[in-house]
């Protein structure tokens, strides 16, 4: 195995790098300096920014494996704190990275975000049945697609922590955003006139103006998509009113580049997002769509009003609490991997499944323990690393 060292080729210093190991000089971190902040503070925040490296050591893992494996439809960058609950639904979020290819990409991404999240909680012993209980959920949709567990426990507490005014929270969320040029916005004009052409194709109902922009501005946010080009867009709603506008969300297309067991025919395809979305989201998006310009293609979405998710930190109060979560993803993945147009071929792709967790179960479980270790090891190495810069 290569390991992401090779990768992310890692520079600096005399110490040889950990597989795994980040280089910050690889990234523009003077663009979000906050982002260094949280990467140093936990392994699992520096995990979830190395996403595509993870995801291609996972491929050089399975290289063997994943010839005979099936494509699925993939989530790309399933993680603990990309569960999230809304007022009308739960479940993962955040289909950036979403793509086809082996579900072992998924599956160990998922189980190494468990086993950093408890070793962050002091729930070490728990791992083993963290992962058990992810894959047991997984297995069970598997086996029945219909499969919908109840709620987790920590989706009503996130609930109801839901309160404020409509109006005080569009004003909030626009005072984070940055300004853009007027070319810059010009420039979005006619794209985002075409997407909302084509929403409002698709849903008569809606008003002539409810897609009249009220503002525009550029948003810094996120761990794995805080260096990405990303856009909040205010639109007038269903009313003239300020308390009825909605906020649409434009993200940059992420490439795919040098993950190699995914289906490279979708790496710069915006519908690899619309279309796993779909079927792997217990509640896809409103108004999901795309644009292009500067050539570049952002995918757009519409905003909850609220929406929360998962911290390690502070939403699971005990190691039950992680486990329900696990389960619960585990079924939503398992429901959604196999999502296809055609039941027989569902069907069958459903029984092959089953039968190569039956048979790989144990290297997955290996391939979790192993990457956890590499990935606190490397994040080791990023923190030393960036102290040494920070003291130069």
């Amino acid at each position: 195995m290569i390991g992401l060292v090779a990768i992310l080729a890692c520079g600096g210093g005399e110490e040889a790098a950990p597989p795994a190991a980040l280089a910050p000089v690889s990234r523009d971190f003077a663009r979000n300096p906050a982002l260094v902040a949280r990467l140093v503070a936990h392994p699992h925040s520096y995990f979830r920014f190395i996403n595509r490296a993870f995801s291609q050591s996972v491929c050089e893992r399975f290289r063997d494996q994943i010839r005979a494996m099936p494509a699925v439809n993939l989530h790309g960058d399933a993680h603990v704190e990309q569960y999230a609950v809304t007022d009308h639904g739960r479940g993962l979020t955040d289909f950036d990275d979403s793509s086809a290819g082996p579900n072992v990409i998924d599956l160990v991404r998922f189980g190494v975000s468990l086993a950093l999240a408890a070793q962050q909680r002091g729930w070490d012993d728990r791992t083993d049945e963290l992962v058990g209980a992810f894959l047991a959920g997984y297995r069970a949709a598997l086996a029945d697609p219909h499969r919908r567990p109840g709620e987790p426990a920590v989706v009503a507490r996130m609930r109801s922590g839901f309160a404020g005014d409509r109006t005080d929270k569009l004003a909030a969320v626009s005072r984070e955003l940055s300004p853009i040029a007027l070319d810059a916005q010009a420039m979005m004009e006619r794209p985002l006139a075409r997407y909302a052409a084509t929403i409002r194709a698709e849903r008569p109902e809606l008003p002539r103006h409810f897609f009249d922009r009220v503002a525009i501005g550029r948003l810094h946010a996120g761990v794995g998509s805080a260096l990405d080009e990303k856009y909040v867009i205010r639109v007038q709603g269903r009313t003239p009113a300020p308390g009825d506008d909605v906020l649409l969300e434009a993200k940059e297309l992420r490439r795919l580049d040098g993950i190699e067991c995914l289906d490279t025919s979708r790496r710069a395809d915006p519908f690899r997002i619309l279309v796993v979305e779909s079927r792997i989201a217990y509640t896809p998006h409103r108004y999901i769509g795309y644009a292009r310009w500067r050539d570049k293609t952002f995918w757009i979405h519409a905003w909850d009003d609220h929406y929360s998710e998962l911290d390690i930190a502070d939403t699971p109060r005990t190691a039950d609490d992680l486990r329900e979560v696990a389960f619960d993803a585990g079924v939503q993945l398992g429901r959604g991997h196999p999502y296809q147009i055609a039941d027989p071929l569902e069907r069958q792709l459903r029984a092959e499944l089953l039968e190569d967790l039956a048979r790989l179960e144990p290297d997955v479980r290996a391939a979790i323990r192993d990457l956890s270790r590499e990935v606190v090891a490397s994040w080791e190495h990023f923190r030393r690393d960036m102290a040494a810069r920070a003291g130069r």
